[in-house]
Order: structure tokens, then sequence, then C-alpha cells
């Protein structure tokens, strides 16, 4: 089945291209280990943009639900006041 056609597509960005790598073998081990942090530092970077925005996300969620909560809290207020005065109207 075709997914639902909107027009909020998003595109991804395109991957970043390949670097060009020396293969040369000199038997120093210093480039390897420069690539692995660098990699580490990429890969830290990657994991804490995902929990910032996942963090803004949740927040922005949050407030949302407080609101409707503050908002459903003042109908049930304002109709159990309803439900009051009717049923005083009803008994006099």
């Amino acid at each position: 089945s075709t997914p639902p056609t909107s027009g909020n597509t998003v595109t991804p960005d395109a991957p970043p291209p390949v670097p060009d790598v020396n293969d040369s073998n000199s038997g120093d081990m210093s480039g390897v280990i420069s690539a692995i942090h660098a990699q580490n530092r990429d890969i830290n970077t990657g994991i804490n943009n995902v929990i910032v925005s996942t963090n803004k996300g949740f927040a922005e969620i949050n407030t949302r639900l407080n609101t409707a909560n503050e908002n459903t809290r003042a109908l049930n207020d304002n109709l159990s006041k309803q439900l009051l005065q009717d049923y005083q109207i009803y008994k006099a």
C-alpha cells in the first residue's frame, strides 16, 4: 500500500560525500587512533543532537498537555457550577 500523500513531505539530507582515504600502510597506528577519536566525537555529537531535539519535542508536548489539562479543569469547574445551579433551580 502507498502512504497517504500530503503537502508535508520530509526530504532527508543527502549523505555527505565519502572522503578520500590514504590506503598506505606505514605501520603507524596514529592515523587509525585519530580516525577512531574523530568517529567517536561525531557519534557523540549526533547522539547529543538527538537528545536535545527529543527534549525540545517533549517540552513542547508537555506544555500543550498542561494547557489542555488547565482547560479541562476549567471546563469541569464551570460544568459542576452549572449543574449545581440547575439543581438549585430545580429544587426551588
